[in-house]
Formats: structure tokens, sequence, C-alpha cells
């Protein structure tokens, strides 16, 4: 599911960029979605970078849906609230609980976007046993 950055190196200690984190997502989750074939990839509007198939494969499954194209840049660290998002798409839209924010001082810097699901629900599965808790193991 992980591998390694290039130049046979693997940054433990690396952030994280949104392709990154489609790869590692896609890898496990959609394997059978990651495409190939440079035309149509070419055509989905998902060529020309070394993650394109994953990328292809998150968006067939709906992992990038309710994030704003024009803000998201794959080749950058993912921020927190993107990747809950993502996450949150992952996990097949679940309910969630606003009260989970409640008792974070910075909770009204959180994109509005965000505040009634993603972060709060994503939140709340810290104490479930998911596969998530994997991803998230101190959001």
């Amino acid at each position: 599911m992980v591998g390694g950055i290039g130049n046979g190196k693997y940054s433990p200690t690396g952030t994280v960029t949104g392709g990154q984190l489609l790869a590692m997502l896609t890898r496990y989750f959609c394997p059978s979605d990651i495409e190939t074939d440079a035309t149509v990839l070419e055509q989905a509007g998902c060529s020309g970078k070394w993650y394109s198939g994953n990328w292809y494969a998150a968006l067939k499954n709906g992992y990038l849906d309710g994030l704003e194209k024009s803000g998201l840049n794959l080749d950058v660290p993912v921020t927190r609230e993107q990747m809950v998002a993502i996450l949150y798409n992952v996990a097949g839209h679940p309910e969630a609980d606003t009260s989970a924010l409640s008792t974070f001082n910075d909770k009204n810097q959180v994109a509005a976007l965000f505040l009634h699901k993603n972060i709060c629900h994503l939140l709340k599965l810290q104490q479930k046993e998911t596969i998530l808790a994997n991803f998230l193991p101190s959001i």
C-alpha cells in the first residue's frame, strides 16, 4: 500500500501529498480501478502525473467528492481538512455528529463544507475499531 518516494527513498518522517494519499487509498481499497491506459487517463483529465492511475480511480470511486478542484493540488502536502474529506468519502459518507468539534478552540477555522460531516464523523471514529483508525491515529 505504501511505496517509496523515488530515488530509493522511503521518507518515514516526510509529509504526504494529495497524490501520495490517493495512491495509498486506491492501492488498498480499489486496486482494480487504477487505470494504466494513457488514452483513458488523458480523456479523463488525469494524465501526466506518476499517480495518474490512482487519481483516475479516486475520481471514479468518489474519493474527491465535495472538494474544490481549483483548490486541490495533489503535488503538495494534503491539508487535514482535505485528508478528512477524502477519508470520509472512502468511508461511504457515514452520519456525523457536529458536537465532535466542540472541544477544539480553533473550530471556527474549519471550512463550512467540513463542519457538518467529515471531521465530526472521523473524530468520533477515533474511539472505534475501524480501518480508518489506521489512517487517523491522532487527529
